[in-house]
């Protein structure tokens, strides 16, 4: 795939994976709209980059992810990739973990990762063209004491991802490296 003059929305852009990302499709040629809900993040890291609009807001908004794919067209001509990569970690034992922050974490990494892969597939399906990759995790494909609640909103990922037969990046989270270090 030619990257060059491609434009990508990446979700989770402010920080790790989608930060990294975004450097390096920057770096490939790429126009790029980059959302996170930390705006001085985004705004530092655009500032490194080239050919840049940034849009920071919650992605659970059910508006948001429109917004992006509208913005990448009126700014860019065009929306070629979505990189679905908006997520929370929250982990614990049952007597430690906060349920509101488990529905937090449930509502971004599923409700919202799957709004805006709908809404990306549907504006592929209307220019004909386009690539959806999802974020997920190695915890999409397996289960740790603390972390079921984190888990089982990866394999919520995988699911989707698998269903729809797209691309899906998985990542070894700091948790996982930690445990495989001790």
């Amino acid at each position: 795939m030619i990257l060059q003059n491609q434009t990508a929305v990446i979700t989770g852009a402010s920080s790790g994976i989608g930060a990294a990302t975004a450097r390096e499709l920057s770096a490939a040629g790429m126009n790029l709209v980059l959302s996170a809900r930390r705006l001085e993040h985004l705004q530092q890291l655009a500032s490194d980059l080239k050919n840049v609009e940034i849009l920071a807001g919650d992605i659970t908004e059910s508006t948001l992810p429109q917004k992006l794919i509208d913005t990448a067209v009126v700014q860019f001509g065009s929306c070629d990739v979505v990189f679905n990569n908006a997520g929370l970690l929250t982990v614990g034992t049952i007597d430690e973990i906060s349920i509101d922050r488990v529905c937090d974490m449930v509502r971004v990494n599923v409700e919202a990762a799957f709004r805006m892969s709908y809404t990306a597939l549907k504006h592929f399906q209307t220019v004909g063209r386009g690539h959806l990759i999802n974020t997920s995790s190695v915890l999409g494909t397996k289960v740790r004491v603390t972390a079921g609640a984190y888990a089982g909103t990866k394999f919520a990922i995988e699911a989707l991802s698998e269903t729809l037969g797209i691309f899906r990046t998985t990542v070894i989270d700091l948790y996982e490296r930690q445990l495989a270090i001790t």
